[in-house]
């Protein structure tokens, strides 16, 4: 769980709501996907949050809904009563602790009941919106199965939603607390440890960034033979306003890649450059093998998969500050685990037809102004999207995907199109693009080279007067999938 939408959700707990999401085309998934798609509205926890406002009265009596039926919450509920040591402190400890505790990037703790107990109208609303914990995907099976996902079930969901409900039970205090899960980390041979400048981040209104700063940072590494990244972790400098990191794999000599990074590094006195939109505006990435949000620990790529860095490459560092809660200096470290050779070479595809469409001039395309559903769509052959590359392989094995919009995306509707039937690969259908992160597959995806990508992009431009262009600023979108994939064996 985290920060801004869950204070929102505590300002506006006596009046929130949400309108449904706009249905996307229907999908047939491997095996088959449910056609009716769940509503993005708050559904049960609107009605806690409104509850949170108190109880209505009756006229006669003055007595509470509660009690002028005269039940018990085990009447009511026909069920056990939820209590916060019994019930609660275990799933928020599994699924929330790691961000929301002291000195963590979270702005108020979870580890307390009376913490808990205050918040705990605000904390059903956002858990049953599924905005918290932080994970962009549908991972209830509907559409395929992820890698530690970030996910409660629908039971958890309901338990703490009883537990409000009900009043906020304490219950037995002397039980033993649970344990907080362990974070991975990196383990062995081949570990770098690369440390950021040391930076203030600051706020840039002009650009409508009143709580956060997006820095660039570029890294160069020494050697002269490939290596290969095979995992990573982050080391916050400042726990507090970090809030995530990505590492692009640039290639200088790729249509002036270099030329463009020089002037983006000499438009500032201090280290680093603004890049709201990927590595910068106008660099143009051959991936991003790093993708860090707070608790999530170290990640392992597939066993025995790894990135290519060829001498000369780069990694451009887009560190993610947020103001919320907390100013002064970061000085944050990567490490980056590397083997001088792997059984199978990872790839990585950045596809955009959209962003395309604005590079080499013309204008581009755009998206309708002042309407709360504009729909891009693209579909692409994995030959075209990897010839661009130059890579031919008879086969892949998609090992995990990164979608990417940028403030206006709401969801994103990913699917494997075979000619006969289209089969889901990712539904998006709660896209932040404060939490961006590889989302990788228990088991992969293969596919062959004329089975197609199908993506359907939805994004909100209510408010905008003018069309929004495709692009890497701050005021243009992205209907951008990042494929990760390794030829298949």
């Amino acid at each position: 769980m985290a920060d801004i939408h869950l204070k929102n959700t505590i300002d506006k707990a006596c009046f929130v709501t949400l309108g449904p999401r706009p249905m996307n085309r229907n999908r047939v998934s491997e095996p088959t996907r449910p056609s009716i798609r769940r509503s993005a509205s708050l559904g049960l926890a609107g009605l806690l949050a409104l509850s949170a406002c108190g109880d209505s009265a009756d006229p006669e009596t003055g007595a509470t809904d509660g009690e002028a039926s005269g039940e018990t919450d085990a009447e009511t509920n026909g069920a056990r009563q939820v209590s916060y040591y019994e019930h609660v402190r275990p799933l928020l400890s599994e699924h929330c602790v790691s961000c929301h505790s002291d000195g963590s990037i979270a702005p108020f703790r979870l580890d307390t009941y009376q913490e808990v107990a205050a918040l705990g109208p605000a904390i059903a609303a956002v858990i049953e919106a599924r905005t918290m914990p932080p994970f962009g995907v549908r991972a209830d099976g509907s559409c395929r199965d992820w890698a530690d996902p970030r996910w409660l079930g629908d039971d958890d969901i309901a338990t703490i939603a009883q537990w409000v409900e009900e009043g906020t039970m304490e219950g037995d205090p002397t039980i033993e607390a649970p344990l907080v899960p362990q974070l991975p980390t990196l383990e062995g041979d081949g570990i770098e440890r690369v440390a950021l400048p040391n930076y203030t981040p600051h706020a840039s209104p002009e650009a409508g960034f009143e709580l956060d700063d997006y820095q660039c940072f570029l890294v160069e590494f020494d050697g002269d033979e490939d290596r290969y990244l095979t995992g990573f972790d982050v080391e916050a400098g400042n726990d507090k306003l970090v809030h995530h990191v990505l590492g692009f794999r640039v290639d200088p000599a790729f249509l002036g890649n270099g030329e463009t990074l020089e002037k983006l590094d000499a438009l500032e006195a201090g280290p680093g450059w603004d890049c709201y939109g990927a590595a910068g505006e106008g660099v143009l990435p051959q991936g991003v093998p790093v993708t860090w949000a707070p608790g999530q620990g170290a990640v392992h790529y597939p066993d025995g998969v790894g990135v290519r860095f060829s001498p000369g490459d780069v990694m451009v560092v887009q560190m993610h500050y947020n103001l919320l809660d907390s100013q002064g200096m970061d000085q944050t470290s990567i490490n980056l685990q590397w083997a001088d050779e792997v059984e199978r070479e990872g790839f990585q595809i950045l596809w955009d037809p959209f962003l395309f469409s604005s590079i080499g001039g013309g204008g581009g395309e755009t998206l309708e102004a002042g309407a709360a559903s504009v729909q891009y769509a693209w579909n692409a052959s994995f030959e075209s999207m990897l010839s661009l590359d130059g890579l031919a392989f008879d086969s892949i094995d998609i090992l995990g995907l990164i979608p990417h919009m940028h403030s206006r995306g709401r969801s994103m509707d990913i699917n494997i199109d075979r000619g006969d039937t289209m089969a889901c690969a990712a539904d998006v259908d709660r896209y932040d693009y404060n939490w961006q992160r590889t989302y990788f597959y228990e088991d992969p995806i293969t596919v062959g080279m004329g089975d197609r990508l199908d993506v359907v992009c939805d994004f909100d431009t209510t408010g905008i007067d003018a069309p929004v262009a495709a692009g890497f600023g701050t005021q243009d979108e992205m209907c951008l999938v990042g494929i990760f994939f390794a030829p298949s064996e």
